[in-house]
């Protein structure tokens, strides 16, 4: 099915034609050292603060934001205030105007406190079927969600996070192994799914709920003293086809990968993930649908190098399948 998506990465560009052959002609190179954003086709350069804008962030570094800038309009990542659990939301600003005077397409929040049932919040221990809210996108406003993260309950799940310091233990040790045998690259994908009033009811195994997006995180596992450390290189988001909702709501899904890769702001304290990034390991991920795969460079460039979604997620489902992940 075809697919919307937004892409985050560091790119370098090149001409067209053949390769270092410009199409009118002579030759051609360049190189964009500075991270930059694709949404359905256009390219955005990250817009660092200026001067009064870092003043902002220094001295009100609750109300956080940061931005994308392409020829005719830009994309601003924003949370009116993080010290009142405020939503993250996305603007979009046409050329010639400002922060503010744009249109919101729309934020993250999470699920009220017993939205996945009174048990689930007093006990969710004794929640043993069905499926969980963890998080929810919505376009525009409130209570109009369109995409949501969720995990699949089963008995004892909440056992399965005793395990996560052995987890992550073995996580390091695999990327430590991976790293020596030159096999540095994770690419991680998590599905997406409908919202509860389309349908996508909680009380449901969430193995029958058909996902309508999924996620893509590549990174580059890098040698930081003895310790091994996750780089981003690649994130997209790939939405299944919805029309002009896609366009829009692309941004918005991409706030989760934003948040992911670490939000470049001065506090990093102050822009926690609002739910936790896939880690790849099951005891921290419990129920959550992820999927890993290790590969070397060329393997993740064959799955990743596409600004297609449908390509993108084709490539991706291959993987997964072929090494019965």
């Amino acid at each position: 099915m075809p697919a919307h998506a937004s892409e985050i990465g560091m790119k370098s560009t090149a001409p067209a034609a053949a390769p270092g052959q410009a199409s009118g002609g002579g030759s051609a190179f360049a190189l964009n050292l500075a991270e930059t954003l694709d949404v359905n086709g256009t390219d955005y350069l990250y817009e660092a603060p200026n001067c009064c804008d870092s003043c902002w962030l220094m001295c009100c570094p609750c109300r956080p934001f940061f931005q994308y800038t392409s020829d005719v309009d830009k994309y601003i990542f924003f949370n009116p205030c993080v010290c009142c659990c405020q939503d993250w939301k996305v603007e979009h600003v046409a050329a010639g105007k400002e922060r503010g005077e744009g249109t919101v397409l729309g934020g993250t929040t999470a699920p009220c406190c017993c939205e996945n049932g009174c048990m689930f919040c007093f006990c969710p221990c004794c929640t043993c079927s069905g499926n969980a809210v963890l998080q929810k996108l919505y376009h525009h406003e409130k209570d109009n969600d369109k995409y949501t993260i969720r995990q699949r309950l089963f008995p004892c799940w909440t056992c399965a996070g005793c395990c996560a310091p052995c987890g992550m233990c073995c996580r390091s040790c695999g990327d430590c192994c991976a790293y020596c045998g030159n096999n540095n690259y994770v690419i991680t994908t998590e599905h997406l799914y409908p919202a509860v009033k389309d349908g996508a009811d909680t009380t449901a195994d969430l193995t029958t709920i058909a996902p309508n997006g999924q996620l893509m995180m590549a990174d580059r596992i890098e040698c930081c003293g003895c310790c091994p450390v996750r780089v981003p290189v690649k994130y997209a988001t790939i939405l299944d086809e919805a029309g002009d909702l896609d366009n829009e709501m692309a941004p918005v899904v991409g706030i989760l990968l934003q948040i992911f890769r670490g939000v470049p702001v001065p506090c990093k304290l102050c822009t926690l993930p609002p739910v936790p990034a896939p880690t790849g390991v099951s005891c921290m991920d419990v129920g959550r649908s992820v999927h890993t795969i290790r590969c070397e460079m060329r393997e993740m460039m064959e799955l990743t190098n596409s600004n297609d979604p449908a390509q993108l997620k084709h490539a991706l489902e291959k993987a997964i399948q072929e090494k019965g992940i």
